[in-house]
């Protein structure tokens, strides 16, 4: 009692003159032009190239990590796990695959990782010889009445198929056009191996052998071949190949940071954003591979988010209206790697005990006027509609999605069965490339997405229980 007898106090010192009754909603445009100041220098900070991308391990996301800490202290937040902010976890890196290890032959004549073949992050390391059967793309969807295997003999063989598929296929045909699936049906067909023909590569590039939560070991052999000549003969004729794939997993380093606004409540709320991005864009990451080596900054994804979650500390951790329950703030680090920061948080249930919901922030900062800010997984909770119900003030457009959007950290707190719902505002042709950069972030729209966040919270301490709906998942 006497901790938060101490900190509530200390809140009441910080000259929150602006704060509201309890019944008042928090409106739109309320808050002042310092806020807006506050998140487009942190934005800046964040997407700086100082930073270089953020990517874990590295110096640029350690000095985010301490930037954020730096955040989470000012404003009264207590160390999670103790005596300390940060949960050290390993995310996946480019796995090595060394060139004696990885071949491609045909009696004595063979290519190897420099002459357009290499293995796929799909990849188990061993060594096959087989005859090779062309299938086209891969493609089984018996709902859509196709199969692109029809009477091919598949059992004991390398199965060779298009790396592309067209767009048009991929709407069509849904998740069975992924690599990973199209290999699942390959080894359930009896391949021994998989070789994914890719001749748009051009000569010296490969596709990074890079392990993330959707990109792991199938269990067989999977390469590919971007050598043309090859590739057009892996087309037309049933060879008899040997073929070696050496694949050696690597990890690197990564933090979440995690602070605690204790107030003696029995429920809890978390807020949390991703901080990482994807460095230099050279490990799969980047959506330009032909840019691969320039700096993404990475402000949209996720340094807007980031910056909301820190504006959000200072607004709650001032805003006795708002302390019907506790404060859990992440700063997630892994995320663009499959969720690896925010998986390695709720894989403990003590971390998820008295959790009532969650709200995640991930790309918020395009929310110009006349645009449209998206909430998906509404799903999650049967209270989520009506409490977000006009909640916008007509200022701008608000979509509800009840469906899960797996690609980002809010998917793990509901397949660990905590409601929980992510702000959003949009992609955009910037996403993953070199010119997500700070002069094309919206400071305002920002601004009007803390007070949603704000109002979404005030409203919901209305709500004794949440009440856990699973969300249809979409891509």
């Amino acid at each position: 009692m006497m901790k938060r007898f101490f900190l509530f106090a200390l809140l009441l010192a910080s000259g929150a003159t602006w704060a509201q009754n309890a019944d008042e909603p928090i409106r739109l445009g309320s808050l002042d032009a310092e806020t807006s100041e506050r998140l487009s220098r942190d934005v800046e900070y964040l997407a700086s190239d100082g930073l270089e991308g953020r990517q874990p391990g590295t110096r640029g996301a350690d000095l985010a990590r301490d930037y954020i800490l730096e955040a989470f202290t000012q404003h009264g937040l207590l160390p999670y796990f103790g005596d300390t902010y940060l949960q050290p976890f390993s995310t996946p890196r480019l796995c090595e695959y060394p060139e004696d290890g990885n071949r491609l032959g045909r009696g004595r004549r063979e290519i190897s990782v420099n002459e357009g073949f290499g293995p796929t992050p799909l990849s188990s390391t061993g060594e096959v010889k087989a005859k090779t059967v062309y299938v086209r793309y891969g493609i089984v969807s018996p709902e859509a009445g196709r199969d692109d295997y029809g009477k091919r003999k598949t059992s004991g063989r390398i199965v060779v198929m298009d790396a592309v598929v067209p767009a048009e296929l991929k709407k069509t045909h849904g998740r069975s056009t992924t690599m990973w699936n199209r290999v699942v049906e390959a080894k359930n067909r009896g391949a021994v191996a998989v070789i994914f023909i890719h001749r748009g590569l051009k000569k010296g590039q490969f596709i990074p052998p890079y392990r993330s939560k959707w990109l792991k070991d199938s269990g067989i052999p999977v390469a590919y071949v971007s050598n043309r000549r090859v590739a057009n003969k892996l087309r037309r004729n049933r060879r008899a190949l040997s073929m070696q794939c050496t694949v050696v997993p690597r990890a690197q380093r990564a933090e979440n940071v995690v602070g605690l606004l204790n107030l003696g409540q029995p429920q809890t709320v978390v807020i949390g954003a991703h901080y990482d991005h994807v460095g230099y864009g050279r490990e799969g990451g980047a959506s330009d591979p032909e840019r691969a080596g320039e700096i993404h900054n990475g402000a949209d994804d996720n340094a807007s988010g980031t910056a909301v979650l820190m504006e959000l500390v200072r607004q709650i951790s001032s805003r006795p209206e708002l302390h019907d329950r506790n404060y859990v703030f992440i700063a997630f680090s892994g995320e663009e790697d499959g969720l690896v920061g925010s998986k390695t948080f709720t894989n403990s249930e003590a971390h998820l005990q008295g959790v009532e919901y969650m709200i995640n922030l991930d790309m918020v900062g395009r929310l110009a006027p006349n645009d449209s800010l998206t909430v998906y997984a509404t799903g999650s909770a049967e209270q989520w509609p009506t409490l977000l119900d006009d909640i916008n003030g007509d200022l701008y457009e608000l979509v509800e999605v009840g469906d899960l959007f797996p690609r980002s950290d809010h998917a793990n707190f509901i397949r660990n069965g905590v409601p929980a719902v992510m702000f959003f505002t949009g992609f955009h042709g910037d996403y993953h490339s070199p010119d997500d950069d700070f002069d094309m972030i919206d400071s305002q729209g920002m601004v009007t997405v803390v007070e949603t966040v704000l109002e979404l919270i005030r409203r919901a301490q209305s709500v004794p229980e949440f009440m856990f709906a699973n969300p249809t998942q979409v891509e």
